[in-house]
């Protein structure tokens, strides 16, 4: 976790930075290095909990310099920007109750986060024995009807897919979606 913090705190660097660094000194220092690579529970918790901690670290460069230090805080940023906040030093000059709100909501969406978990672990955990083309339709078929819902334009569901489709290309030439973003 402490890695994950270090490296959410430097724009740009992001989840994947973390997760090798944490996994490479966990293997580094393990009594049994030879396990990594092949499903160690050990470097499988210490990469997820670097991966964890970056979005919460993320907000500091966000919120004090107006950088996005990953995707979540990109696409933060421009719902800042949308609602006429503007990430800085002035932020906490001006809007400390904002500030503060925001991270008393981002503590108590990890309890939330928690309290889901600890109940519905089995119920997830059958969704994952769901053939992936079923569920990827799903997800599509939902994505456009909330797409559809917001103006009620097909138009809409038209750049939708557009973007879907320039998603796709991206990942498939293996290009980051952050900078886009």
């Amino acid at each position: 976790s402490s890695i994950g913090v270090l490296m959410g705190m430097i724009p740009g660097v992001g989840e994947f930075t973390s997760q090798f660094l944490s996994a490479v000194s966990t293997c580094e220092s393990s009594k049994t290095p030879e396990q990594f690579g092949k499903g160690s529970p050990e470097g499988l918790v210490a990469s997820e909990a670097a991966n964890n901690a970056v979005p919460g670290a993320a907000m500091i460069p966000l919120l004090a310099l107006g950088i996005p230090g990953e995707a979540l805080t990109a696409m933060m940023l421009s719902v800042f920007y949308v609602h006429n906040v503007i990430p800085g030093p002035q932020l906490f000059a001006n809007q400390m109750d904002f500030v503060m709100a925001l991270y008393m909501a981002l503590i108590l969406l990890n309890v939330i986060v928690l309290v889901f978990l600890l109940f519905s672990t089995n119920l997830l955990l059958k969704i994952i024995q769901i053939p992936t083309r079923f569920l990827g339709l799903m997800i599509l078929m939902l994505s456009f009807v909330g797409v559809y819902s917001l103006r009620n334009s097909a138009t809409d569901c038209m750049l939708a897919a557009g973007f879907g489709v320039f998603g796709l290309i991206l990942k498939r030439l293996h290009l980051p979606a952050v900078p886009i973003i």
